[in-house]
């Protein structure tokens, strides 16, 4: 089972109920195919050299909902939002210590979570899916 993520930045904070985190992480490599001549072609290809830059980004895609109640959902809807928008720096407490980073991106789905006759009464959620990328941003302000 995984735990809540809580996101923070300017002072708003917002939990995410947690279905799935994927932690990925990408090393920007480079590779050089070197030049055969007509007498090492006879042996075969030659391997592929590869520059290891060291250049490691850290992902959290994460799946997840906001509370149940739709007064705190909203409004966890509309400050996860305005966290995106101002584009700063973002904490997320999930790991230990918590990590800084920003959020890349985001999709909020709004779903019906009840089966009533009709769809206003049912009460509503918002699915969020983002991904958080770790690291600083730059210039740093």
């Amino acid at each position: 089972m995984t735990a809540n993520i809580t996101f923070t930045a300017d002072g708003v904070s917002v939990t995410i109920a947690v279905i799935k985190v994927e932690e990925v992480l990408s090393n920007q490599l480079s590779s050089l195919n070197p030049p055969q001549g007509n007498a090492k072609r006879l042996n075969g290809p030659q391997n592929t050299l590869i520059v290891n830059l060291q250049r490691i980004q850290r992902r959290w895609n994460i799946d997840g909902y906001l509370s149940n109640d739709i007064n705190n959902a909203s409004t966890d809807k509309t400050n996860l939002i305005t966290i995106y928008i101002n584009g700063g720096s973002v904490t997320m407490d999930y790991t230990s210590p918590a990590t800084t980073g920003i959020i890349e991106k985001m999709m909020i789905t709004e779903v019906a979570t009840d089966s009533v006759s009709s769809v206003s009464a049912a009460p509503q959620t918002y699915e969020v899916k983002l991904t958080f990328l770790k690291g600083a941003l730059f210039p740093s302000s």
